[in-house]
């Protein structure tokens, strides 16, 4: 017993793979000239990417970069990224979906998309020094450079 693979997943005949091939690379054009932006929480950081996800522009605020943590900048550009590439990838899915099944509804986003982006955290203030142990080879006080000691 043989079975039409293409008749198995409701595709009449071959002209409609041609045609959603076509379709497919008209999307995929379509997707390299659409901007999707994302930001950070904070605002610190903002990010275009094309509707592929590859990156177009991040812009980050002059006064975080001379903050007293610049640190926080890059957790503030990848949650941008982030956003900005949760969003194209919605898009595009949606996009695509349409083409390979256009009898089907486009489902809600995933929940991973959904979850909570990664966030700046301010420095920790907990002091993670080690106490210091007394030591008679304890050079700390001696002025190595003042040839009067």
């Amino acid at each position: 017993m043989t079975v039409d693979i293409l008749k198995a997943l409701g595709i009449s005949n071959g002209q409609d793979v041609v045609k959603r091939q076509q379709r497919l690379a008209e999307v995929d054009a379509e997707l390299a000239t659409q901007r999707f932006r994302g930001a950070s929480r904070d605002n610190t950081a903002t990010a275009i990417v094309t509707g592929r996800g590859d990156i177009f522009e991040i812009v980050i605020r002059d006064d975080a970069l001379r903050s007293s943590h610049p640190e926080l900048v890059g957790p503030a550009v990848v949650e941008a990224l982030t956003q900005a590439r949760i969003a194209a990838g919605q898009h595009a899915r949606a996009e695509v979906l349409a083409v390979t099944h256009p009898d089907t509804p486009v489902p809600d986003p995933s929940p991973a998309a959904q979850a909570a982006p990664p966030t700046a955290s301010a420095p920790s203030t907990v002091d993670t020094r080690r106490p210091r142990i007394q030591d008679d080879d304890d050079f700390s006080d001696y002025d190595f450079l003042d040839p009067g000691e």
